[in-house]
C-alpha cells in the first residue's frame, strides 16, 4: 500500500489532503470580508463564531486607506474586539471548502488586529466544528446551521453568550 509521501516522491502534482495557504488567499472572496473600521468599532455579527481581541499592529495598518485618513484609536495600547463572522470562513464561488487561519476573509488592515494565536487556534476549532456539523447532516460547509455551531462553541467555551448578538457595527469606540 502506498502512503501519501511515497505519492508524493513520484509526481510533484499529487497534493497533500491538506492545504496550507498563504496569507494572500484572504483575498478568496467570502460571504463576509471583515474590515479594519470593524475592528475599530468592535463590530459583532449575527453569525459570529469568534470573538477576537487585540491592540493595533503599525505594521499592518501603515497602508490602509481609513488609518491614513485619520481613523486610529486615542490609544495605541487599547485592545480592540471584532468578532469574526462564520460567512467569513465560507468562500462564495467554491464549494465545501471552508477557510481558517490567516486566511480567512479579513483586510490586512485589520488582520494586524484580528491574528492573535488563541484567536486563530479557536478559528481552526470553530472550522472542525463546522466540518463536523456538515459531515453529521451531510450538507454542505454553507448550509450549516450556524446557531447549531455557535450554541456547540459556547458548549466547548470558544465562544460566550455575550459575543453572539444580532449585527452591530459597532462605533461606541473613540477615535482620534
Amino acid at each position: 500500500r502506498r502512503t501519501m509521501v511515497d505519492r508524493l516522491k513520484e509526481s510533484s502534482h499529487v497534493h497533500p489532503s491538506f492545504y496550507i495557504a498563504p496569507r494572500t488567499s484572504r483575498h478568496i472572496q467570502c460571504g463576509t470580508t471583515v474590515r479594519y473600521i470593524d475592528m475599530l468599532a468592535g463590530r459583532k455579527y449575527r453569525d459570529g463564531i469568534l470573538r477576537c481581541v487585540s491592540n493595533i499592529d503599525t505594521k499592518g495598518v501603515e497602508t490602509s486607506d481609513a488609518y491614513k485618513a485619520g481613523f486610529y484609536p486615542k490609544e495605541r495600547l487599547k485592545n480592540f474586539e471584532v468578532t469574526v463572522p462564520y460567512s467569513a470562513l465560507v468562500p462564495r464561488n467554491l464549494d465545501n471548502v471552508i477557510i481558517a487561519g490567516k486566511a480567512y476573509s479579513i483586510s490586512s488592515d485589520a488582520l494586524s488586529m484580528a491574528r492573535m494565536q488563541k484567536d486563530l487556534f479557536a478559528l481552526g476549532i470553530a472550522a472542525v466544528e463546522a466540518v463536523n456539523f456538515s459531515l453529521q447532516h451531510n450538507s454542505a460547509l454553507s448550509q450549516v446551521l450556524v446557531q447549531n455551531l455557535q450554541a456547540r462553541l459556547q458548549e466547548i467555551g470558544v465562544l460566550s453568550e455575550q459575543d453572539v448578538s444580532e449585527d452591530d457595527t459597532g462605533f461606541n469606540n473613540e477615535l482620534s
